[in-house]
């Protein structure tokens, strides 16, 4: 293994674990008799999260007539399942290290990985998969390409010039990262799940995004 991937490696490693409360969120999550009141609690209590939630809400994403003011008035307007995935992918990005995070913006980052999870949460439909079944769906989705971030921090020079390479030469993004770091943003992406501790499907949905075959599950 090269010096560049053991660096991202023990980068991954040193990501520091999840607040209790971004815990509890995920806890909640799982519950399929989660109170809608005992989830805005828990998010009411990390202002930071808050405040990035009501960002997304009042973003034109969701195209919405009127502001969004608080975490109950989001919840009605997009739904409690909006909600707590918007929690799980803002907190999971703001645990990530501020550093080196020069031409990568956060916020185009939350609303592409938003489409993303709507648009799985659409096929699991098309599969037959409704309710609580589709949280997992949602999840990967908006947590696919979460291994750019770090990517991003460990040296955004360098995802310069990768997305140089896709631009002008049209070479595929994870090979322009192979080619930069010794590997990609997917692989990145599966160390954080498992440092994370996020479910096993979720983490190979991460992995293997890119190449859905490859995957044994």
């Amino acid at each position: 293994m090269g010096d560049i991937q053991k660096e991202l490696e023990t980068l991954v490693e040193q990501m520091p674990a999840f607040p209790v409360s971004v815990q509890r969120v995920l806890s909640l999550s799982a519950d399929i008799n989660c109170a809608p009141k005992d989830l805005v609690r828990v998010i009411n209590h990390d202002p930071v999260l808050t405040m990035r939630i009501l960002k997304v809400a009042n973003s034109s994403y969701f195209g919405l007539n009127q502001r969004i003011s608080s975490i109950n008035h989001a919840v009605v307007y997009i739904g409690i399942n909006t909600v707590k995935h918007l929690a799980i992918a803002i907190a999971t990005i703001g645990m990530l290290p501020r550093g080196n995070r020069e031409g990568f913006d956060a916020d185009a980052f939350l609303l592409h990985a938003l489409t993303t999870a709507s648009v799985s949460r659409l096929l699991a439909a098309e599969l037959g998969i409704f309710g609580m079944a589709t949280t997992d769906f949602f999840i990967a989705g908006l947590l696919h390409d979460i291994g750019q971030v770090v990517l991003n921090i460990f040296d955004s020079s360098k995802c310069q010039q990768v997305l140089h390479m896709v631009k002008t030469q049209g070479t595929p993004i994870t090979e322009a990262e192979q080619h930069l770091f010794g590997m990609d943003h997917c692989e990145v992406g599966g160390f954080l799940g498992d440092r994370w501790n996020f479910p096993e499907t979720i983490t190979e949905a991460i992995r293997f995004h890119h190449d859905p075959m490859a995957s044994d599950k």
